[in-house]
C-alpha cells in the first residue's frame, strides 16, 4: 500500500480506487464472522483488491467516467501532459476503442486537473501548466476521431487561456466551468458559445476548486492556510473565509448533506467539517456562518479523503503509509421526549429512531418520571395506612420514611406522643 496517497469513490457504490505509484481498484464487502478481507476498513466493512494498473508512473490527477457501473473508465492526467483513458483489464469500453486513447496538448507540460462532464459524458476537460504558445484549458470529445487524412491524437474541440496556468477546475453544470488561474484569479467560463469568460474574481485562492453539488452558486477554493467559500452571484469577495493552522491539502463538498464542506490539512490525523449556515431575514440574506466540527477517523498523516456518492456522511480516508479507513460521520441529533415517555431522535435525513419504556435500554436512563408514573398508577401516596405506601417502592430510604410517618402517627393517636398542630412530631409538613 505504500505510495497510494490519493483515494476516490467510484460511481459504483461498492468500489473505489487509490493511486500513487500505481492505480488500484478495490471492492468493499460487509464483514462476516468467517470472512478475512485483504484490508479491514472499519468494524463492519473490508476491501478486496480487484485489479492493479502499473502502466502510469507520473500520475498527477484522475477522474472516473461518471456513468461507470460494472466497469470503470479512468481519465488519467500525467506529468508529461497526456490525458490517457484507461481501464482495469477487459471491459465493455473495449468495443468503443476507448482504453488507451490519448488526449495530448500541442506542447508538453504537466496536467494539473482533469474532469469528465457529468451531463455530456463524452467530454473531458483538462487544465495545464503554462506554455506561452499553448492554451491551459482544453476540452475534448472522446467520440471524435482525427480529421480525414490526419494521423495521431484527436484535437480539442475548445481551447482557452493562452499562456495561462490552470491550477484547478470544476464543472458548475454541463456548460459552465470554474477555473483557478495564474495564482491570482478564478474565472467562470461558459462553453455554450465556444469558451467565453462570464465572471471572474481576483484571489490567490485558486487551488482545489470544488462546486457545491446541492447549490451550484457556491464554490470553495483554498490557498495556504485559508479556505474561501464563494457565491457566484456576488463574486467580488468570498462570502466566508475559513482560517486553518496548517496548509490545506484538499477540500470537497459532501455529496449527501447540504452545505457541508470537508477540509484536510497536511500532516494531521483529522478532518475539519464546516456546516455552512445561511439565514434569511425578511427578503435579505444575512452574512453566513459556519459551524465547525473536527473528526478523527483513526489514521495518522491523512493525505486524501473522498465522500461516498450516495451513503449519508460516509467517506474513505487514506494515510501517508497507505492505510485506509471507512468512516461515517454521525450528525448532531435532535432529541425529543414524548408525553408517554418515549425517546425519539433523528438518524440521518430519512430515519427516526426511538426507545420505549419496555426497552431494556430505557432502564439504564434511570428516568425518575417513569417511576413517578408507575407509582401514581398504583395509587402511591393515597393509602390510608401509611406503611402500605412504603411497600410500593424499592427505595429503602423512602420506605423507611413512610414507616416513620406511620409509627409517629400511631403514637400520636395512642397518646404516647403529643403532637403540636401535627400528627407527625418532628416533621415540618406532609
Amino acid at each position: 500500500m505504500a505510495g497510494k496517497l490519493e483515494i476516490q469513490w467510484s460511481p459504483n457504490r461498492n468500489k473505489f480506487i487509490t493511486w500513487g505509484s500505481e492505480v488500484c481498484l478495490y471492492e468493499i464487502e460487509h464483514l462476516k464472522e468467517q470472512s478475512v478481507p485483504l484490508i479491514k476498513l472499519s468494524p463492519s466493512t473490508g476491501a478486496h483488491l480487484l485489479a492493479t494498473n502499473s502502466n502510469y508512473h507520473y500520475v498527477k490527477c484522475i477522474d472516473i467516467y461518471p456513468k461507470s457501473d460494472k466497469d470503470l473508465l479512468l481519465a488519467i492526467g500525467q506529468a508529461n501532459g497526456k490525458v490517457v483513458l484507461s481501464t482495469f483489464g477487459a471491459t465493455i469500453y473495449d468495443s468503443q476503442f476507448l482504453p488507451g486513447k490519448e488526449l495530448i496538448p500541442r506542447h508538453q507540460r504537466p496536467c494539473n486537473a482533469v474532469s469528465w462532464n457529468t451531463v455530456e459524458c463524452n467530454k473531458i476537460i483538462a487544465g495545464f501548466e503554462k506554455n506561452r504558445s499553448d492554451y491551459s484549458v482544453l476540452l475534448w470529445d472522446i467520440n471524435k476521431t482525427p480529421s480525414h487524412g490526419e494521423n495521431g491524437p484527436i484535437r480539442p474541440i475548445v481551447e482557452y487561456g493562452l499562456s495561462d496556468t490552470t491550477h484547478s477546475l470544476a464543472w458548475i453544470n454541463g456548460k459552465v466551468l470554474a477555473t483557478g488561474n495564474n495564482n491570482k484569479q478564478i474565472r467562470i467560463l461558459d462553453f455554450r458559445d465556444s469558451a467565453k469568460q462570464v465572471n471572474h474574481t481576483i484571489t490567490k485562492a485558486v487551488h482545489g476548486i470544488s462546486v457545491n453539488p446541492h447549490n451550484e452558486r457556491f464554490l470553495a477554493s483554498y490557498v495556504d492556510h485559508q479556505v474561501c467559500v464563494w457565491d457566484t452571484r456576488n463574486f467580488e469577495k468570498p462570502m466566508l473565509i475559513l482560517p486553518h493552522s496548517k496548509h490545506i491539502s484538499k477540500i470537497t463538498w459532501c455529496t449527501t448533506k447540504q452545505n457541508l464542506l470537508g477540509t484536510l490539512q497536511r500532516d494531521l490525523p483529522s478532518l475539519n467539517l464546516y456546516d455552512i449556515q445561511q439565514t434569511i431575514v425578511g427578503n435579505e440574506e444575512v452574512e453566513p456562518s459556519a459551524i465547525e466540527r473536527i473528526v478523527t477517523p483513526g489514521l495518522h498523516n491523512i493525505t486524501s479523503f473522498s465522500w461516498h456518492p450516495t451513503d449519508e456522511n460516509r467517506f474513505l480516508a487514506i494515510s501517508l503509509a497507505g492505510h485506509i479507513v471507512d468512516y461515517t460521520v454521525f450528525d448532531r441529533i435532535t432529541l425529543n421526549w414524548t408525553t408517554n415517555a418515549n425517546l425519539v431522535w433523528s438518524c440521518g435525513r430519512k430515519t427516526l429512531k426511538y426507545i420505549t419504556e419496555s426497552s431494556p435500554l430505557y432502564d439504564s436512563l434511570q428516568d425518575i418520571s417513569q417511576k413517578i408514573k408507575l407509582r401514581a398508577c398504583k395509587g402511591y401516596g393515597l393509602k390510608d395506612e401509611l406503611c402500605k405506601n412504603g411497600e410500593m417502592v424499592d427505595d429503602v430510604m423512602l420506605r423507611n420514611v413512610w414507616n416513620r410517618l406511620h409509627l409517629s402517627n400511631k403514637l400520636v393517636e395512642d397518646g404516647t406522643l403529643r403532637g403540636s398542630n401535627s400528627r407527625h412530631p418532628g416533621v415540618r409538613s406532609v
